[in-house]
């Protein structure tokens, strides 16, 4: 007899966490949208994958719980070459360094422009070939016991 766990087909549909006990699994098996999910000691929802891959971030259009969880990934198709995107628990985080095809790995490209918010690692380096612009509203922040070069 085979073991099933609590499940649902519905297209972005994931449990909601104060309907589940801490370390239930649930699953979704839709192909659009699938996910294995638990609730965590803190009582938070945690997608253990698989990664999203498409040109809208997961859980765009929930048809339960809403929002996307720290630590889900997603590889974003909208862009080229594609990204893959890491949530932090407040945004999506690029996760991709650019290299060139034709180079075998040997130039790191970056883009000329910041168009999302990101901060330095204290103890952390940061390097860019400039030129650099950050869009306006855009923050760049360099955390203490961190430099960032332009060069």
């Amino acid at each position: 007899m085979a073991i099933q766990l609590k499940r649902s087909s519905t297209a972005h549909k994931r449990p909601t966490p104060s309907a589940m006990s801490a370390g239930e699994v649930l699953v979704n098996s839709n192909s659009a949208s699938p996910g294995l999910f638990f609730k965590g000691s803190d009582g938070a929802l945690v997608k253990a994958g698989p990664v999203h891959i498409g040109s809208t971030a997961p859980n765009a259009s929930p048809a339960g719980q809403s929002g996307v969880q720290k630590g889900e990934q997603w590889l974003d198709t909208s862009v080229t070459p594609n990204k893959l995107k890491v949530y932090d628990g407040t945004q999506w985080v690029s996760t991709t360094p650019t290299v060139s095809e034709g180079g075998q790995g040997a130039i790191l490209q970056n883009l000329q422009t910041i168009d999302a918010d990101v901060t330095l690692t204290s103890s952390y380096n940061g390097l860019s070939v400039g030129p650099v612009a950050v869009d306006t509203g855009i923050t760049v922040t360099v955390s203490a016991g961190s430099t960032w070069h332009i060069i």
